[in-house]
This record gives C-alpha cells, sequence and structure tokens, in this order.
C-alpha cells in the first residue's frame, strides 16, 4: 500500500508540473499566434478541457459528476473556522471590487464575468481539489497543501499571454485561496462547496482578466 501511494504522489506531482509547463508553452505561442486576448482564452480553453477535465477523469478512472457528489455537510461547529475563511473569500472580492467597479465598469463586461467565472471555478476545481481528495482522502498533506502550491504556482502560467502586475503577488494572493478551497473540499470530501465559492468569488473579481480578454474581442 506504502508503495501504491508512492507510485500516486509521484505521478499526481508530475502530473502538476507538466499542467505547469504545458499551460506556459501554449499560454505564450497562441499569445504569439493569435494576439494577447484570444491567446489567453486559447489557453484558459486548453486548461479547461484537458487539464481540468480529461486528466482527471482518465487518472481517477471517475466521470466528472463524481468529483462534485454531495459530500459531508460544511456548515457544523466544528468547522466555523474554516467556514469564516471560506466565506471571507466571497465577502472580500465583494467590497473590494464588486461594489466599487458597479459603476465604472461596463455592465456587458459585467454579465461576461458570470458564465466565464462559472465556467473557471467549476473546471479548475476537479484537477486542483477534486482529484486530489480523491487520491488522497486521508492524507491532508497532499489533499490540501501540496495541490494547493501547485496551484498557486500555476498563476504564473497565464501571464505569458497577458502580464499581470507581478507573478509573485499572484503567488501569494493564490495560496490562501488554494488552502481554504483545498480544506473546504477535503472535509466535504467534495468539490462541490469549493466549486460554487471560487465561482461567486470569480464574479464578485468580475472574473479577473478572462472577462476584460472577451470583452475587449468583442468590442
Amino acid at each position: 500500500m506504502t508503495r501504491f501511494y508512492q507510485r500516486k504522489k509521484s505521478a499526481v506531482t508530475i502530473l502538476s508540473v507538466l499542467l505547469i509547463a504545458s499551460t506556459s508553452f501554449v499560454f505564450y505561442f497562441a499569445a504569439k499566434w493569435l494576439g494577447p486576448d484570444t491567446g489567453y482564452l486559447a489557453g484558459f480553453v486548453f486548461y479547461w478541457i484537458f487539464w481540468c477535465t480529461l486528466v482527471p477523469v482518465l487518472f481517477c478512472k471517475l466521470p466528472v459528476r463524481a468529483f462534485f457528489k454531495r459530500g459531508v455537510p460544511l456548515f457544523r461547529k466544528q468547522y466555523r473556522w474554516i467556514i469564516i475563511l471560506f466565506l471571507a473569500t466571497i465577502i472580500v472580492p465583494f467590497f473590494s471590487h464588486f461594489l466599487p467597479g458597479l459603476t465604472t465598469k461596463s455592465w456587458l463586461l459585467i454579465a461576461l464575468s458570470v458564465p466565464l467565472a462559472c465556467i473557471h471555478g467549476f473546471f479548475e476545481e476537479i484537477f486542483w481539489r477534486g482529484m486530489f481528495i480523491k487520491v488522497f482522502p486521508k492524507e491532508f498533506i497532499w489533499a490540501v497543501i501540496i495541490p494547493s502550491v501547485f496551484f498557486a504556482l500555476w498563476h504564473v502560467a497565464p501571464q505569458f499571454a497577458i502580464a499581470g502586475n507581478s507573478p509573485w503577488l499572484f503567488i501569494a494572493t493564490t495560496l490562501p485561496l488554494g488552502l481554504i478551497y483545498g480544506a473546504v473540499a477535503y472535509l466535504t470530501g467534495s468539490a462541490r462547496i469549493s466549486a460554487i465559492g471560487h465561482s461567486i468569488s470569480g464574479i464578485f473579481s468580475f472574473s479577473g482578466l478572462l472577462a476584460p480578454a472577451l470583452y475587449q474581442i468583442l468590442t
């Protein structure tokens, strides 16, 4: 059994490294060939379909719905601290980004952010939370900590298409999010609630750079 889990740990580590490397490559060259906005979206489509869907389904030998199967209820007294942190991932962008942006952002951009945030939130949770908790249901470090580190590092990849303010800032802000979403998925045994929270947070953040990229293409 120990050898079996060692192979699993090696496999998910290799997959995570390959994910970061291959998506960085796709973002970079897609932006070169298609332009930054179209290349940015093309990179995410590759990420969502291949890495966030096909790889977890084949690796775990489970259908997509299995990653979102109803699990243990989150809202329990013993989980109160993680509940507070989880709710903070929604409340903070609502007050810091969403409310101030309502009067300055285009309504088309805001409308585009809703489906994009939901697509991104649910697809991304399949790989980074759903797959890891299925493979390591009783190992907190490998179900939560390790994927959260890779999840944070992955956020450098899209910047090969559209550069953000700082790669280190992306890593520093996404690592705690990964840990919170990972803890929620680990405690509930499902990526359902983390995907919902991830999506709502994305909407309140106007879906990062995804919605602006699509907005630029459409207008």
